[in-house]
């Protein structure tokens, strides 16, 4: 190939290349919606989780529990506080970074793709962490009951090895329903976006 022929083939891949950046650049503007949708998830979920966390603070005047369960429900109500506002610190700092402007080459796509992975992942544990608390802020507020009703009649007449089961098995299949709805809210919350985004990637590779 002589010095005339190099050029002309030069200027011709030249001329491809920007058909070929265009086609790329539609191609990552589709990830803008489903950004924009997981972004707008994020943000009313924070502030619901905000809500709930200061409502529970107020479960003891809420239900009406006897000042013999302030103690211990604050006791718990620290160790639960610590984990929510160390989650959505997170939940907020992984919000602010996903930005779909900041999308113009595959590595930060790929990159985006993990983060929302990893951010499933933590949401999942972050729930689970929450669950022994659900279970014994419910258990103080069952106990509470009729004024420590149910209380009084555990420490007169015990606890039967039948109620024991029963107790066990029924924290054992509350905490299984739980895992599974949290399997199910995440999926559909978060997990389909990681979806569509994956689909995207595997585009671009085959192009």
């Amino acid at each position: 190939m002589n010095f005339d022929d190099f050029k002309s083939a030069w200027e011709n891949d030249k001329a491809e290349d920007p058909i070929k950046t265009t086609i790329d650049l539609d191609k990552f503007k589709t990830a803008r919606l489903p950004l924009d949708q997981l972004r707008a998830k994020m943000k009313d979920e924070f502030w619901v989780q905000c809500i709930a966390l200061l409502i529970t603070a107020f479960f003891p005047q809420i239900f009406g529990l006897s000042q013999g369960f302030y103690l211990p429900f604050y006791g718990f109500f620290v160790f639960y506080l610590a984990i929510c506002v160390y989650y959505l610190s997170r939940f907020y700092f992984f919000y602010k970074r996903l930005l779909p402007a900041d999308l113009p080459t595959m590595e930060n796509l790929y990159e985006t793709y993990y983060d929302i992975k990893l951010h499933i992942e933590i949401y999942k544990s972050f729930t689970y962490a929450l669950l022994p608390f659900a279970f014994a802020f419910g258990g103080m507020i069952i106990l509470n009951v009729k004024n420590g009703k149910i209380v009084r009649m555990f420490m007169e007449h015990g606890i039967s090895n039948n109620l024991t089961i029963v107790l066990v098995a029924s924290f054992a299949i509350g905490m299984i329903v739980l895992m599974l709805i949290t399997e199910f809210w995440v999926r559909k919350q978060y997990g389909k976006y990681a979806v569509q985004i994956r689909q995207l990637l595997d585009e671009l590779k085959g192009d």
